[in-house]
């Protein structure tokens, strides 16, 4: 029997308030009252059951005043938004846009998507991958959502990508190598995303499972990456950790 994947609103508080300013540092600013009749209360109706995941990161990205949003729209493709902190109420949600194609489309909500915004201000948009390959897309143009280059899979087999940028414009990329037990493993660009590095293997808890996630250090130079074990034939036993390490593509 096929199940019906539902679709969804998808409310901005969480996103906004947790938002990374394009130096992938946190963004808390007051939302005042979404609840307002001067606010809209959700920015999308095309969001899957699976629209934002915890496992993937970031959703969100501030920038000189805007917020840029991905989730899963419709057939769970990328699509992106952002809202303008500067216009008027009412307008401040620009009309979204697909920016790839999704190849689980509806049948798999695993594929959730993970941006970064470059030091050029270029967008970066890793979805579509569930023990697959991890596909890629790329804005034109500097802060511009409109239009997208479809780039070349970052790797043969990911699942949950996670990016951080580091101060001297590398990019990293973290998530698990394929299936549920597999180890997390690490790519880096140095050049805007036109080549990756050879995966890297960071944490293997073999036989077990893990779920992680990954944030940039407030120096700028490192990464942190934080997980729960997951132990073979339990459930998640909720121990964490904390890896802080030094990314291949840092200063050296």
């Amino acid at each position: 029997m096929k199940m019906l994947i539902p679709i969804l609103k998808i409310f901005p508080v969480l996103l906004l308030s947790h938002a990374l300013d394009v130096n992938g540092k946190n963004n808390r600013k007051s939302l005042g009252n979404p609840a307002s009749s001067k606010y809209r209360d959700h920015f999308a109706e095309d969001g899957g059951i699976n629209a934002i995941a915890s496992a993937n990161s970031p959703q969100a990205w501030h920038h000189d005043g805007k917020t840029y949003v991905v989730y899963q729209g419709d057939m769970n493709a990328p699509t992106f938004t952002y809202y303008d902190h500067r216009k008027p109420k009412g307008e401040r949600w620009a009309a979204a846009v697909k920016a790839g194609v999704n190849p689980l489309g509806n049948r798999d909500t695993h594929g959730a998507p993970g941006m970064l915004i470059d030091k050029q201000g270029y967008l970066h948009v890793f979805y579509g991958s569930h023990g697959r390959r991890q596909m890629y897309s790329r804005s034109k143009h500097p802060y511009d959502i409109t239009e997208w280059d479809k780039m070349p899979p970052v790797s043969p087999n990911m699942t949950y990508p996670n990016g951080a940028m580091l101060d001297n414009g590398t990019m990293v990329l973290i998530g698990r190598q394929g299936g549920h037990i597999r180890p997390w493993v690490e790519l880096t660009s140095s050049d805007g995303g036109n080549t990756w590095s050879k995966e890297r293997p960071i944490v293997d808890f073999r036989p077990h499972a893990l779920y992680g996630n990954v944030k940039p250090g407030a120096d700028g130079k490192t990464v942190h990456f934080t997980w729960s074990l997951q132990a073979k034939g339990g459930l998640i036993v909720g121990t964490s950790a904390e890896l802080l390490y030094k990314s291949r593509g840092d200063y050296g």
